[in-house]
C-alpha cells in the first residue's frame, strides 16, 4: 500500500509544475478551435451588419473581404473632401459659383435694398465679394477635422454611408463634425474677415442706416461673421456631396485602383441553365391517343 501511494505521489502534478503532455496536447487544439470560432463569429457579425439583405453589398464583400470595402468607402470620402476644398477653396470657389456664393442674408435683405435706393451699391457689392473671399480662405482648415472624422468612422458608420444615398457620407460628416469645423474655421474665418475688410463695410453699411427705423437695429444686431461661417460651411458640404455622387455613379472619378474596385464592382450574372436542362425540365409533348 505504501509502494503504491508513493507511485500515485510521483504520478500527480504538483502545483507550480507543469501538467502532462498529454493533457496540454488535448487542450491546445480546442483552444485553436474555440480561437477560430470566436474571429469567425466577429467576421460574420460585421459581414451581416454591413451587407444586410442587399445581395450586391453581399457579393462585394465575398469578393472584396469586409476591410477592403470599408478602406474604400473612406478612400472616397478622402478624395471627396480633397477635390471639394480644392474647388471652393480657389479664388472665385465662392464668390463665381452662383449656387455658392454668398450674399447679403435673407434677414437684411431690406437694408441692401435701402442702401441701393441711396446709390450705395458698390458697398453692398464690395461686403459681399469680401464674405466670399473669407470663405475661400477659410476652407481648406476644414481638411484635418474631416480627415480625422473619417479615420474614426466605425463598422456601422461604414453602413450608414454605403447604404445611405448618393450624399450619405456627406450628411454623415456634416453631423459629425459640423461642430468642430465651426470651431477650427471659425478663428481663420474671422482673420480673413478682417483682413477682407467685412467688418469695416458692415460698420459702414450700419451707420448708413442706422437711423432708419427698425432696419437699422436689425442691422445692429446682426451677427454677420456666423453668417459668413456657416455659408461657407454650407458650400463645402455641396462641393462634397456632388463628388460623392461622381465617385458613386462615373468610373471617370474613380482615380484610384481600390475605389474602382469597390465602387465599379457588378455582381457576377447568374448563368444560363444549360439546353440540355431545359429540355430535360421540359414537359414531354402529348402523343394523341390512337383512334
Amino acid at each position: 500500500a505504501a509502494l503504491q501511494a508513493h507511485q500515485e505521489s510521483q504520478n500527480t502534478p504538483t502545483e507550480g509544475t507543469e501538467a502532462p503532455a498529454g493533457f496540454m496536447g488535448m487542450l491546445a487544439p480546442m483552444a485553436t478551435a474555440a480561437a477560430a470560432a470566436a474571429s469567425t463569429t466577429v467576421q460574420t457579425k460585421v459581414s451581416d451588419a454591413f451587407a444586410g439583405q442587399d445581395p450586391a453589398t453581399a457579393a462585394l464583400l465575398d469578393q472584396l473581404g469586409v476591410q477592403k470595402v470599408i478602406d474604400g468607402i473612406k478612400e472616397a470620402l478622402c478624395v471627396g473632401i480633397d477635390k471639394a476644398v480644392e474647388i471652393v477653396g480657389q479664388t472665385n470657389g465662392y464668390m463665381g459659383n452662383p449656387g455658392l456664393k454668398i450674399m447679403v442674408p435673407p434677414e437684411l435683405a431690406v437694408v441692401a435694398k435701402t442702401l441701393r435706393e441711396k446709390g450705395l451699391g458698390q458697398l453692398v457689392d464690395k461686403f459681399e465679394e469680401s464674405m466670399n473671399r473669407a470663405a475661400e480662405n477659410a476652407a481648406p482648415q476644414a481638411l484635418g477635422i474631416v480627415k480625422n472624422g473619417i479615420r474614426n468612422m466605425d463598422i456601422d458608420d461604414v453602413k450608414r454611408v454605403w447604404k445611405g444615398g448618393d450624399d450619405a457620407a456627406t450628411r454623415f460628416l456634416q453631423h459629425k463634425c459640423n461642430d468642430d469645423l465651426k470651431l477650427v474655421m471659425r478663428e481663420e474665418c474671422e482673420r480673413v474677415l478682417d483682413s477682407n475688410k467685412v467688418t469695416q463695410y458692415y460698420s459702414q453699411i450700419i451707420d448708413h442706416i442706422k437711423d432708419v427705423p427698425v432696419v437699422g437695429e436689425l442691422a445692429e444686431k446682426y451677427d454677420i461673421r456666423n453668417h459668413t461661417l456657416q455659408k461657407a460651411l454650407d458650400g463645402l458640404y455641396i462641393k462634397m456631396a456632388e463628388q460623392e455622387k461622381l465617385i458613386r455613379d462615373d468610373p471617370a472619378h474613380r482615380t484610384t485602383e481600390l475605389l474602382t474596385q469597390v465602387f465599379g464592382f457588378k455582381q457576377p450574372e447568374a448563368a444560363e441553365p444549360a439546353a440540355e436542362a431545359v429540355a430535360e425540365a421540359a414537359p414531354a409533348p402529348e402523343v394523341p391517343a390512337a383512334a
